[in-house]
């Protein structure tokens, strides 16, 4: 778990007074020392809804190459209220 104090979680939560077209953009920083990173897009169903995730996730071998390394980053909203 030493990578864990890479990770973080943010909750925001929007009330808009008049309609409103908001983006979010998903992006993850890697360390310097982690080697052969990839990135890819995937989507994945969440919830019992079957509303569609966008997930971003991150593979990378450590410095010395012994350990692979995953990480996963998304939003989550409220499917109901879109």
């Amino acid at each position: 778990m030493r990578n864990l104090p890479y990770s973080g979680l943010i909750e925001v939560e929007v009330k808009a007074l008049d309609n409103i077209r908001m983006q979010g953009i998903n992006t993850m920083d890697i360390p310097d020392g982690y080697n052969d990173i990839k990135k890819r897009i995937v989507s994945a169903n969440v919830g019992l809804d079957g509303g569609k995730e966008t997930i971003l996730q991150t593979e990378a071998l450590s410095s010395h190459k012994a350990h692979q390394v995953f990480a996963s980053s998304g939003f989550i909203f409220d499917h109901k209220l879109f």
